[in-house]
């Protein structure tokens, strides 16, 4: 039995034997295969990968490099093994020389070594440097430089730029010497010569030789200063003012400079000139004794011992020698007298030797036609017109005149009316003069598509003078006549109401008879409807605004929207063109005529039909909308109606 089991154990050692022997002669015969190989040289190192095929994947793998084939002698380096991947990097190499490498690995039972291979090594390069852009161009130097931005693996023992007038300068050309290895320099040119173009290199230099970058050209300043001309100032009909800037002497001294000047284009220092100084800086010119109304160029200049330099060419005219006068506003109008003026700004170079305002019923008024004389030399004014004519439209300008001839100022025009106030128990009223004109009545254009049928056709119409009332007439002017009040909104100077247009005749009647000794022959009555309209729009002072004395309502008139429901006193809104209030808002307006549509033919003081069922009314109220608070807008209303909106004015007529 002990015999059986010595056997058994005998044969299996036997069979790991015969097993482990079997094992061993299949791993000697795999052998590391490369599938792929990277070689990447530089000038002293070198990486190698290589992608490998092995059945068992391996831990360790080593290289040995040497300069022979000897590999007793070579240098051993560890490979980085990734999966299928080994890397190694020799180092320390030496440059443009012929290496020897193989790899050594286990199979797990022997060391093995692959043949050897070679590589070989890459030179030292030039090294590489750009050139800068050549700045501070002067006459005899310039600034350079450049940039060493790769040694080719040597040190840059020297860099800087050379140049010479002939092109691709190197060191054997003028050069600097702007200290060593890599990076950014800066280059100072200096000795050169005066208007000369110059080829320029930057360059760096190693053991390997010495390399350039691109080429830049330039030419030095001619030496001639720079100058730039001022603007023209202050002109006059005899003298101006000028002046320049010497920006650059050129690099020699600005031995004068000032401006030239001429009737002819690109003026020297020939023609007529100033000397203002010397030097590079600004300076101001003073040019005198030119002749008026003529055009001059002028030109700043310096110069130096190399020349005349000259800057950009400005061109002015001097002025005619004619005298500048404004006109004033007239005022203190009357039938008879006026007063205006006007102000001398400038007196052309020449003496004001008369000045004052010309008048005349017909556009630009001369000295020819009536006019004052009111001193001499400039400044303001004040002149008296004299011997003027009721209801007269007058033109007027101011004048000066000197010794070449009379300028005019701007036109105004003014009618020479009075207005006229009365006195009835204690209560003054004021009428204002409205002279007479032709004007369009209806819905003219400026009311836009707020226009009605009924104001429409447009059609022309020619006014005598008359006087209408400056302010509606109040409570206060009606108490005085009459002796009640009968509005509903209580307040001395704020409109009547509730007055019909048979109360009003009743008024105008007792108010005629009260002031029958102030009237000169004329008599009180309401507006016609022309009347009305022709005095909201401005009379012939018309701005031909949408509402009487502007197109924005609230400036002028109490209405829905702004005026609380109630009348205001009156005269506390914008006046028209004449001067007379509220002639949009506050309360509707009784007018003489009884309401009717208009035709388009021409009239001549027309009074409205001779008959009907309504009476015009006019200019809105407080309690209307703004449309119907416009110029053109009309209404009617019984004769024997009253409400709390509906008063009137007064107008005056021979």
């Amino acid at each position: 039995m002990k015999r059986t089991k010595y056997i058994a154990f005998s044969v299996a050692i036997l069979a790991i034997l015969v097993l482990f022997s079997c094992k061993k002669d299949e791993l000697k015969i795999h052998k590391l295969e490369i599938s792929s190989e990277t070689v990447v040289k530089g000038t002293t190192s070198a990486t190698i990968t290589a992608n490998y095929t092995y059945p068992v994947r391996l831990k360790n793998v080593d290289a040995y490099v040497s300069t022979g084939s000897d590999m007793t002698v070579a240098e051993k380096y560890a490979a980085s093994v990734t999966d299928n991947v080994f890397i190694v990097t020799f180092n320390n190499l030496q440059a443009n020389t012929t290496y020897y490498y193989l790899y050594e690995y286990s199979n797990g039972v022997d060391i093995i070594q692959t043949e050897a291979k070679t590589f070989t090594t890459n030179d030292y390069s030039m090294p590489t440097v750009t050139t800068n852009d050549v700045t501070n161009i002067t006459t005899t130097s310039a600034t350079c430089g450049g940039n060493v931005t790769d040694d080719g693996g040597l040190e840059v023992t020297a860099r800087g730029v050379c140049w010479s007038t002939s092109p691709n300068p190197t060191i054997s050309d003028s050069h600097t010497t702007d200290g060593t290895g890599t990076g950014e320099f800066t280059s100072s040119l200096t000795g050169l010569s005066v208007d000369t173009k110059y080829y320029v290199r930057a360059y760096a230099t190693t053991s390997k030789g010495t390399e350039y970058g691109t080429q830049k050209e330039f030419t030095t300043l001619d030496g001639m200063p720079t100058v730039t001309t001022n603007e023209v100032t202050n002109i006059t009909a005899a003298s101006a003012t000028c002046g320049g800037n010497v920006t650059d002497d050129g690099g020699f001294t600005v031995t004068a400079r000032g401006v030239c000047w001429s009737t002819s284009p690109n003026p020297t220092i020939s023609d007529s000139h100033t000397t203002d100084g010397t030097g590079t800086g600004t300076f101001t010119s003073n040019i005198t004794g030119l002749m008026t109304d003529i055009k001059y160029y002028v030109r700043a200049y310096a110069t130096t011992n190399k020349g005349t330099g000259y800057g950009t060419q400005k061109e002015f005219t001097t002025l005619d020698g004619m005298p500048t006068v404004t006109t004033n506003d007239v005022s203190n109008i009357t039938a008879t007298s006026a007063n205006c003026g006007g102000n001398v700004t400038d007196d052309g170079g020449l003496t004001v030797t008369a000045r004052g305002v010309c008048w005349s019923t017909s556009p630009n008024p001369t000295i020819n036609d009536s006019h004052t004389t009111d001193g001499a030399g400039i400044g303001a004014f004040t002149s008296s017109l004299s011997n003027l004519s009721d209801y007269t439209t007058y033109y007027v300008r101011a004048y000066a005149t000197n010794s070449k001839g009379t300028r005019y100022g701007n036109q105004v025009m003014f009618t020479a009316t009075d207005n006229i106030c009365f006195t009835v128990n204690g209560i003054t009223f004021e009428m204002v003069a409205v002279a007479g004109g032709t004007f369009t009545m209806g819905g003219t254009s400026e009311q836009g598509s707020d226009v009605l049928d009924n104001e429409l056709p447009t059609h022309s119409v020619t006014l005598s003078n008359f006087h209408i009332g400056k302010y509606e007439v109040t409570q206060a002017l009606w108490q005085a006549v009459m002796g009640s009040n009968p509005s509903y909104f209580s307040g001395n100077d704020q409109p009547v109401e509730l007055v019909s247009w048979i109360d009003c005749q009743e008024f105008i009647t007792q108010l005629n008879q009260l002031c029958s000794s102030q009237l000169n022959g004329k008599q009180f009555t309401l507006p016609t409807e022309a009347q009305w309209e022709y005095a909201a729009r401005g009379g012939n002072q018309s701005m031909h605004y949408k509402y009487s004395g502007s197109n924005s309502i609230d400036d002028v008139a109490w209405y829905l929207s702004n005026s609380g429901s109630k009348t205001h006193q009156v005269g506390t809104k914008s006046p028209n063109e004449l001067g007379i209030y509220d002639m949009s808002g506050n309360v509707w307006e009784w007018c003489q005529d009884w309401y009717g549509s208009y035709s388009s033919g021409s009239q001549t003081n027309p009074t409205g039909p001779s008959s009907g069922s309504g009476r015009v009314s006019r200019g809105g109220s407080w309690s209307s909308i703004a449309s119907y608070c416009r110029v053109s807008g009309r209404y009617a209303y019984n004769p024997d109606a009253r409400n709390g909106s509906l008063g009137f004015r007064l107008a005056l007529v021979q």
